[in-house]
């Protein structure tokens, strides 16, 4: 009666049920709506408050995200025994990822060039506590990934390196659109890992989530890379896009049907043509479009993993723009 397997067979079992019954990203988002709306209505005030340099607003949201996403990824995932296969590549996504983040974040701080602290001024050995901080730091990354030696090791690697690297950058790079897009994979690929249901038992609601944040991270790289050129017969490009639309509706189709990562990475190919081709037949491209994309991304993103305060922050984004039709907009991407 007490045997151990049937322990973890019945807690496996409720944890698949409570997975397939109630999605938790989705009620979390449900039950955050009113205070979506709060932040959107005085989200004006909220950035003269916290935000009040607006040439820098973009980047200091962008950091904020950067940072929330890194703690969520190294505290609030799992560890590398709940992995049912041996030779996933899920610890070398992961760590790729927390190198992203961390080069990222480092550069932004250096960016930003924020003043120092009262505090930190009156430090006797200030050289000592940032070292001390940093060791913590990579302490604390390191053991998230246990149980395994490997994990251990190529986390802090990763983030060590991350953080040399991003304060000798002299460039930055689209960093947080390619973060997300990389942690959907790897949502889709283990999704026991980071507590979003049980792999073979994701309902609709989690896969159309995964696949509408995938392709906003592809609409905003497609946004920033393709130039408007009108460089398509308009005869041409109504059967190409009629084209694309049918594959890219049979790839999300098979996706739902299947929860498969190359059928994913399909689908965000065939959504990636559809947009490069409208980008480079239009003549112009509404102003702004791409950030207020990226915007709905942050959103969507938080809303995927269960954690409100980037969709806030996704809305504070979005508050800083300039008011507009985003759907009328971007209409023509599809």
């Amino acid at each position: 009666m007490f045997d151990s397997s049937l322990i973890v067979q019945s807690a496996v079992s409720s944890f698949n049920n409570a997975a397939l019954v109630a999605p938790v990203f989705f009620w979390s988002a449900l039950l955050s709506l009113p205070l979506f709306m709060i932040i959107y209505m005085f989200g004006d005030k909220i950035l003269e408050r916290f935000f009040p340099t607006e040439k820098l607003r973009g980047v200091r949201i962008s950091l904020c995200i950067e940072v929330v996403i890194f703690a969520w990824l190294v505290l609030m995932s799992g560890n590398y025994a709940v992995l049912r296969d041996p030779l996933s590549v899920l610890p070398f996504l992961v760590s790729g990822t927390l190198f992203a983040l961390a080069m990222s974040v480092a550069y932004k701080i250096k960016a930003l060039n924020m003043p120092t602290p009262q505090f930190w001024k009156k430090l006797k050995r200030p050289g000592l506590v940032r070292a001390v901080m940093l060791g913590a730091l990579i302490a604390v990354v390191g053991f998230s990934g246990l149980p395994t030696w490997y994990g251990f090791l190529l986390q802090s690697a990763a983030v060590l390196a991350g953080i040399i690297i991003g304060f000798r950058l002299n460039y930055r790079l689209p960093f947080t659109e390619i973060i997300m897009f990389a942690i959907s994979v790897a949502l889709l690929m283990q999704p026991e890992f980071f507590r979003f249901g049980q792999l073979g038992s994701l309902t609709a609601l989690h896969l159309l989530s995964i696949a509408i944040t995938g392709m906003l991270a592809v609409a905003v790289v497609v946004l920033k890379n393709v130039n408007p050129r009108g460089g398509i017969y308009n005869s041409a490009f109504s059967k190409l896009k009629l084209l694309m639309r049918v594959a890219t509706g049979l790839f999300l189709v098979l996706f739902i049907l299947t929860e498969s990562v190359p059928v994913f990475l399909g689908l965000l190919v065939a959504v990636a043509v559809m947009f490069a081709m409208s980008v480079w037949h239009a003549k112009s491209v509404p102003e702004n479009l791409s950030d207020k994309i990226l915007a709905l991304l942050i959103c969507s993103f938080g809303v995927m993993i269960s954690l409100p305060i980037i969709t806030a922050l996704g809305v504070l984004y979005l508050v800083s723009l300039p008011r507009g039709n985003i759907s009328g907009q971007s209409k023509f991407l599809l």
